[in-house]
């Protein structure tokens, strides 16, 4: 592990302490907890906008002769962790910034074939609620939440000792430890929940009614481990929530944190490779050939850009370079967004057969349309994604980005869902205002993530609970640590600064005093409600 001050007591301090790759969630969260934390800290963000997939953007319509602006989601729709006691509550108080955000509950409703499942917002009624539609599964879909809460509260069993910050076991100690304390959960949380469902309800549409929220992590529920089933679980246990003011009101809440104590934020600036010395991380080198100095490095990164494309190729064990290569994205997707000149009634989330799912942000958070008016988004995941991308490589893809045949392949994919949508919400495209669609090429674009992947990658070489990897002063944070989800990107971070310096959740240390602050270099500019579309 990297030290905090790995230099020697009269060599020249670094520009920097730590340095982050990438303004995700992950990213944001442990530049911020660092520098909480009294270390210097510089934040890089290729795109003009902060929180990658957690981010908003905004578009002003004309409605009636009035221009009104309607804001959008780009990725992120709905939030764990944010009840009391919660990953982001605690991490939101650590910061002393909770109040600046104001979380409103969600609810979800299913339809699988004919059958309609509102979820009531509490989960026993819920059970109840499953076990009236399917009959002759109570007992099995009973036992089957039962089972969710046991993981779901084991996955947790960490987190008092660790600043409230839920971690894996790292010691043998731990581990025999939680095989004796949670012999359940340790027997099923790295196997496949269909296993585990398989051994309670046997009807088709009971499963897939249990499994419903599994789209929040993959296109494919048979890859879903039981812990990450039980981490969605959460949602009913718990409660998932939306922050009144849009998703990107956490990301900019986290870069303000980062500013207020000392820190810095560069937007449109990439970097292009991290230096090392001597097998160790020594600073970054920018896409402008400036060069950073600092003893860490954070990366929020894709993981296989991290490794294939920001490290020099000797820097990688042979077993690393191979477990690397034989990485796949995972799923991508893609997004109608409609601003629309009338309010629907019913419901703000629609999952329908699994196929694809609407949201109406403006139903919970009016402040996202125009009186009168809602914002519509029409969503669907798939894993294959090469005829999108043509087998280019991002950085080619200009040119067939502007083709007139990519336009016409995404206007068709946006309006076949469309007509999906008007099955459940008639003559939707006759009250269009406005309407732009994403593709996997938008993911990728503005995700920097391979393939436009919204779930990280398969085949991680070890999940890196702890941020920390084989270069010393390199670590890891977002879905390339820990996978996917807002409340997991966070869980990545807390316990990266946790690595970096031992104590910091548990016990408040502090980094040593670190002199003048580093001199800014570049200031973020302030573009909130004027960044660019989500679309490509």
């Amino acid at each position: 592990m990297a030290q905090v001050d790995s230099r020697p007591a009269d060599a020249p301090r670094a520009d920097y302490d730590v340095v982050v790759i990438g303004a995700g969630i992950g990213g944001l969260a442990a530049g911020a907890l660092l520098a909480d934390a009294g270390a210097r800290v510089l934040l890089v963000e290729r795109q003009a906008v902060l929180g990658g997939y957690c981010h908003s953007w905004y578009r002003k319509v004309k409605v009636n002769g009035d221009i009104h602006k309607f804001r959008f989601d780009a990725g992120a729709v709905e939030f764990s962790g944010a009840h009391d006691g919660g990953t982001l509550s605690v991490l939101f108080d650590r910061l002393r910034v909770r109040e600046r955000i104001e979380w409103l509950r969600c609810d979800h409703t299913y339809r699988i074939g004919q059958t309609v499942i509102r979820v009531p917002p509490d989960w026993r009624d819920y059970v109840a609620q499953l076990g009236a539609a399917f009959p002759h599964e109570v007992s099995g879909i009973a036992a089957f939440f039962d089972a969710m809460r046991q993981v779901a509260e084991s996955r947790q069993w960490l987190a008092a000792a660790n600043g409230g910050i839920a971690r894996q076991a790292r010691t043998d100690e731990e581990r025999a430890r939680f095989q004796r304390e949670h012999a359940f959960a340790a027997k099923w949380v790295d196997r496949p929940v269909v296993e585990l469902l398989a051994a309670h309800v046997t009807q088709a549409a009971a499963r897939t009614a249990l499994l419903r929220l599994s789209h929040f992590l993959t296109a494919d529920m048979h890859t879903l481990t039981v812990g990450n089933a039980s981490n969605l679980y959460r949602f009913y246990f718990v409660g998932g929530y939306y922050p009144r003011g849009g998703t990107g009101l956490v990301a900019n809440t986290l870069a303000d944190a980062i500013r207020e104590r000392g820190g810095h934020v560069m937007s449109r600036t990439e970097v292009r490779r991290i230096r090392l010395e001597g097998g160790c991380v020594r600073g970054v080198v920018l896409d402008d050939g400036r060069e950073i100095d600092a003893d860490i490095v954070v990366s929020n990164s894709d993981f296989r850009r991290t490794f294939g494309e920001l490290l020099p190729a000797d820097a990688l064990t042979p077993d690393l370079r191979a477990s690397v290569e034989g990485m796949r994205p995972t799923a991508s997707g893609f997004t109608v967004y409609l601003a629309m000149d009338f309010v629907p009634t019913g419901v703000r989330s629609y999952t329908v057969d699994g196929s694809y799912a609407f949201h109406i942000p403006s139903l919970l958070d009016p402040t996202a349309a125009a009186p009168g008016c809602s914002v519509f988004e029409v969503r669907t995941i798939f894993d294959k994604t090469d005829n999108w991308f043509c087998g280019q490589e991002e950085r080619s893809l200009n040119a067939w980005r502007k083709s007139p045949e990519y336009a016409l392949r995404k206007r068709r994919f946006g309006d076949w869902l469309l007509t999906r949508a008007e099955g459940l919400v008639p003559n939707l495209r006759k009250h269009i205002l406005y309407r732009t669609d994403a593709s996997p090429l938008t993911y990728a674009r503005y995700s920097h993530a391979s393939h436009g992947a919204l779930y990280g990658w398969t085949g991680r070489p070890g999940a890196f609970d702890s941020g920390c990897t084989p270069i010393d002063g390199l670590y890891l944070v977002g879905s390339s640590a820990l996978g996917a989800g807002v409340e997991g990107a966070v869980i990545s971070a807390a316990n990266a600064a946790d690595a970096i310096l031992p104590g910091l959740l548990s016990c408040g240390t502090r980094f040593p005093a670190a002199g003048a602050p580093a001199a800014n270099i570049d200031g973020f500019p302030d573009l909130r409600g004027t960044v660019p579309a989500f679309s490509s």
